[in-house]
């Protein structure tokens, strides 16, 4: 799952964009796929069953998301797969029309391709390829908004809006158990007294690609003040030794020295986890309770994590020297 894709705010305005689409379009299902991070993703599936059952499963799409001419640059359209050079997969897999259309942002960035497809051949129009790739100009202009918007413009995490926006059904955006890390640096402020707010800043997008490089890819990082982050571990075992193992791994990745230039200087962090539902139903709750367990680790010298409710743990070893640039 991207990062900001099948549960974000943008989803309602996805839903009506294929729906609309499915009714000057004759074609069964209309989809988005998109590739980040090297996995491929359906985002969003809509399907129009007619009077044969012509309809696409969403399984079966997401089967075939992964193929490589549902992510091109170029748009794509095959009346009749049988009878088209690269359609074979897709004529394999029944599936006998297809229309891709690419989604780039505003920075140049292939997001994904808006698609449709159909099990029966279908003899696509240019007006109908015009209206695709007006809807896919659309998309990504929406995608842009919401990027912007719930995004920290230094480090590139989420920020305190997307909190916000999703504070209702939290099980079903991060699944039935999961985890919220908050997460305090121990002396950062030390570094931007020391040596200016520029090495702070190169030091905290380094924490955030080093968090990012430790989580899954339906995991989330967020800023949510100048040296605290949130990092939500969706769908994780109730275990907490799984839980405990999880934290450590991300404890261990900020315990670096860093260095810019010739200077050198070590940062750790204090960490407080709580898990979705056992210590709160709404993100306000949670935070508080990771927030307390953090300060127990404060209060203790920090450089630690703390399970609410649970046992200290103390960090290991560092990974070394991280550059900074």
């Amino acid at each position: 799952m991207p990062r900001l894709a099948p549960w974000s705010y943008f989803t309602r305005s996805l839903r009506e964009c294929l729906a609309n689409l499915s009714k000057v379009i004759g074609t069964s299902s209309f989809f988005i796929v998109t590739m980040q991070d090297g996995f491929f993703t359906m985002v969003r599936l809509h399907t129009r069953a007619d009077m044969d059952g012509n309809e696409l499963s969403a399984l079966r799409i997401s089967d075939l998301a992964g193929l490589e001419v549902m992510h091109s640059t170029q748009s794509l359209v095959m009346s009749d797969t049988a009878r088209h050079p690269k359609g074979a997969m897709l004529a394999e897999h029944q599936i006998s029309a297809y229309m891709g259309v690419p989604i780039v942002l505003s920075d140049g960035t292939l997001y994904g391709t808006l698609c449709t497809a159909d099990q029966k051949p279908y003899e696509f129009t240019k007006t109908e390829l015009h209206a695709f790739e007006m809807a896919s100009t659309l998309v990504a202009y929406i995608i842009d908004l919401e990027r912007t918007a719930v995004h920290d413009p230094l480090t590139g995490a989420l920020n305190r809006l997307f909190l916000q926006r999703y504070s209702d059904g939290l099980h079903r955006e991060f699944g039935e158990s999961f985890a919220l890390v908050y997460i305090d640096l121990d002396g950062f402020k030390d570094i931007n007294d020391q040596y200016g707010h520029e090495s702070g800043d190169a030091v905290l997008r380094v924490i955030v690609q080093r968090l990012k490089r430790r989580i899954r890819m339906e995991d989330v990082v967020i800023r949510v003040g100048g040296d605290e982050f949130i990092v939500i571990l969706t769908d994780i075992s109730s275990d907490e030794n799984v839980v405990n193992n999880t934290v450590g791994r991300l404890h261990r990745s900020l315990d670096v020295e860093y260095a810019i230039g010739q200077q050198k200087f070590r940062v750790s962090a204090s960490l407080g986890v709580s898990r979705y539902p056992h210590h709160g139903t709404d993100f306000e709750s949670l935070i508080q309770s990771a927030d307390q367990a953090m300060y127990e680790v404060k209060r203790s010298g920090g450089k630690g994590y703390y399970l609410y409710g649970g046992t200290r743990s103390l960090g290991a070893a560092s990974e070394g020297v991280e550059e900074c640039e």
